[in-house]
Formats: C-alpha cells, sequence, structure tokens
C-alpha cells in the first residue's frame, strides 16, 4: 500500500512541490527494501527530483539507494521488470549522460549477470537506455563493454530483442560522425571500426522490416568506414543467405546492398560482379519481396549496370517485372533510372513498352516508363527517329484524350 501510495503521488506531483527522490527513500527504508524500482520509476519519470538526487554531484557517483537498485537488477527476482524500468527512468531523466563513474557501477554490478529466460529484451533495454543517454560521451571514450553489450543484443537471434537497439545505433553512428576535429574523429572511427562492422551484419539481417532508420544507420556506417568495408559485409550475406536457400534473407541482403548504392563508383569491379551474378541466378518468379529489392537494386546501380554492360540483361528483368502485383511501382521507378543510361540498342525494344503498359498498372508507375521511354526516344539516332518515336507515344496519349 505504502508503494502504491507513493507512485500515485509521484504521477500526480509537479516540479514545484512534493519531497525529493533521495528524501524519500532515505525517510521510507520500506520502500527501498520492499521493491522501490516501481517508486522510482514514477518519480523518475513524474516527480521533481535533479541529477543531484541520483548522483554525488562531487564524485559522479550513484547515491547509496540507487547502487542498491543495480544490485537488484543484478540478483533479477519477481521484480526485475519493474527494477528495469526504474533504471531506464534514471538513464532517461539523467540524459545527456557522462560516461564516468555511474556508468562503471552500472557495468559492474549488473554486467556480470546474464539473461534469464523470458529477460532478453529487458536486459537489451537496459543496456540501450543507458547507451543512449551517454552516447555522445561514449564515442570518444573507451566504452567497448558497454557497446559489446548492446552489440549482444542487436545481433540476437531473437528479433524483439534485435530491434531494441537500433535507436541506439543511429545515435552512436551519428555522433560518431560528428566528433571534431577530423583527425581525433578518424582515431575514434578506426578504435570502433570492428564493432561498427559487426553492426552492418546486424542490420543486414534485420533490413527485413525496410526501416528508415536501418538505411540511415547502413548509410552512416558507408560515411565512417567507405563503400568497400560496408558493401563487402552485405555481400557475405548475400551469399550466406543464398547459400541457405533464405529468399527472405536474400530479399534483405539485396536491398541493404541497394540502399548504399549510391557510395559506390561506377567502375567497381570486385564486389558488384559477384553480387549481380547470384541475383541473376534466382528464379524467374523469386516472390514479390525479392523481385522488388531486385528491381530497386537495378535502378540504384543503373551507372554500374551501363559501364559494365548491364542494361541489356537487365531491361527485359524490369520489364516482366511490370506486370508483377506489388514490384509494379519499383520496377517502373528503376526502368526509367536504367533508361538514363541505355543506349540505341535497347531503345528500339523498349520505346514502344509505353503503350504495351498503359492502363495495366497506375497512372504514376505508366508516368515513370513515359519518362523513361521519352529519354530512350531521344536516343534512336537523329532527330527523324526521335520524333517519330516520340509521335507515335503522344498520339496514343492524345487518343485517350479524345475517348
Amino acid at each position: 500500500l505504502l508503494i502504491a501510495a507513493l507512485t500515485a503521488v509521484a504521477e500526480e506531483s509537479r516540479a514545484s512541490s512534493g519531497p525529493h527522490l533521495a528524501a524519500l527513500c532515505s525517510e521510507f527504508p520500506a520502500v527501498a527494501a520492499l521493491g522501490h524500482g516501481a517508486v522510482t520509476a514514477a518519480w523518475a519519470s513524474h516527480g521533481p527530483t535533479s541529477a543531484s538526487d541520483y548522483l554525488d554531484p562531487a564524485t559522479g557517483s550513484a547515491r547509496p539507494w540507487l547502487l542498491q537498485l543495480l544490485d537488484s537488477v543484478g540478483r533479477g527476482g519477481p521484480a526485475f521488470d519493474d527494477d528495469v524500468d526504474a533504471c531506464v527512468a534514471v538513464f532517461r531523466r539523467l540524459s545527456p549522460l557522462r560516461a564516468g563513474p555511474f556508468v562503471g557501477e552500472v557495468m559492474n554490478r549488473c554486467g556480470a549477470a546474464g539473461a534469464r529466460g523470458g529477460e532478453e529484451v529487458s536486459w537489451a533495454r537496459l543496456w540501450c537506455e543507458l547507451g543512449e543517454a551517454c552516447v555522445r560521451d561514449a564515442v570518444v571514450t573507451d566504452q567497448r563493454g558497454l557497446v559489446g553489450r548492446i552489440l549482444d543484443a542487436t545481433s540476437s537471434d531473437d528479433d524483439e530483442v534485435s530491434r531494441v537497439s537500433m535507436v541506439f545505433w543511429w545515435r552512436f553512428v551519428e555522433c560518431l560522425e560528428n566528433v571534431e576535429p577530423y583527425e581525433f574523429r578518424q582515431g575514434w572511427v578506426d578504435f570502433y571500426e570492428p564493432v561498427v562492422v559487426r553492426l552492418v551484419g546486424a542490420v543486414v539481417k534485420l533490413m527485413e522490416d525496410r526501416s528508415d532508420i536501418l538505411e540511415d544507420c547502413l548509410e552512416d556506417c558507408c560515411r565512417l568506414l567507405g563503400f568497400t568495408a560496408v558493401l563487402q559485409e552485405v555481400a557475405k550475406a548475400l551469399e550466406q543467405r543464398f547459400g541457405e536457400g533464405d529468399l527472405e534473407g536474400v530479399a534483405a541482403a539485396i536491398h541493404a546492398m541497394g540502399c548504399v548504392g549510391r557510395f559506390v563508383p561506377k567502375d567497381e569491379s570486385t564486389i558488384l560482379p559477384r553480387a549481380f551474378s547470384l541475383i541473376s541466378s534466382l528464379p524467374p518468379s523469386p516472390g514479390p519481396e525479392v523481385a522488388s529489392s531486385i528491381c530497386a537494386m537495378i535502378g540504384k546501380y543503373a551507372p554500374w549496370c551501363a559501364r559494365n554492360g548491364g542494361v541489356e540483361s537487365y531491361m527485359p528483368v524490369l520489364v516482366g517485372h511490370l506486370s508483377t502485383p506489388g514490384v509494379q511501382g519499383t520496377a517502373a521507378r528503376a526502368l526509367r533510372e536504367l533508361c538514363e543510361y541505355a543506349g540505341e540498342g535497347v531503345a528500339k525494344d523498349v520505346v514502344g513498352l509505353y503503350g504495351q503498359i498503359k492502363g495495366k498498372v497506375e497512372v504514376k508507375d505508366e508516368l515513370h516508363v513515359l519518362e523513361g521511354v521519352c529519354v530512350l526516344a531521344s536516343k534512336m539516332g537523329g532527330a527523324a527517329k526521335a520524333m517519330d518515336a516520340l509521335r507515335g507515344v503522344a498520339e496514343g496519349i492524345g487518343r485517350d484524350l479524345e475517348e
């Protein structure tokens, strides 16, 4: 009843009134002794607390009652989830947190405990929230213990555990990228390079979600490590998923490869030829997810395809998927991109395409195809041929308007 009452008071309190958390815990030892996690979470989230309620201003170490909470987390037990909630609330209250004595105390008192059955998500929350609170400091200090814990969560086979950490990594890579001056930044990039390389593999595994935050994270990794290191990791994942026959994994790896396409030069000759060879060996109808990823990748790597003679090979793939439900939009956009780099050799075959697909796909997809067709028409060798091709397209549009 005491705990319930104090929790309710915390939730109703305002910053200008009520006792502070440290005073409350010292005055009511029963709160600390009988599972004070729920009360701490409520007061940290709602109550009128300050940093000095949690940490000693002189040393940066945790107050005794907070150390007791950390010990309770390490021991586990029936109040474990409440205790983790309390720690998360404290971390958020203290954010941005310096990666000083308090972070070490959390690691020492909680780091040795292993996740028991059903606790994996809670442990992931604990480490990721601590990481987010001190991320600005973590990127310029040796926090491999904490970062390693978070990376282990990201690499978990349990997708729910893995996804907990993505906000941390987005902030981690962003903060690392913004460290100044450049020479100082590069030293810490090199220091954390093994972590970022492992992160790429974990992100590819999660890419089945097609999340913007995952795509941003991969792009940030490219800016930190360069395209070669990232592309190699993605290619490894593609080879592995392909060998396992995991089509969902193949689609995720192809999508990830497309996400970093703008960082890869069109003369890359080591990784992409093998990747495109694997893609070409997939079944003609691999399913909408794989087909959509393939089309998107072709569009992203259109300059590379043009330089390496792949336009003639991949144009029919895109044309074929214009009739695949769920893939038409991606195929249309990729076709428009590929037409920018196609030559006269494929122009004759594609210029008539607009008339064939008109009315069979959505209008916005028709417009992508129309734009690509017009670009190709201009490459048909002379103004007369180009005008004839464009006239055919325009006449078809005119007939539709008359109808």
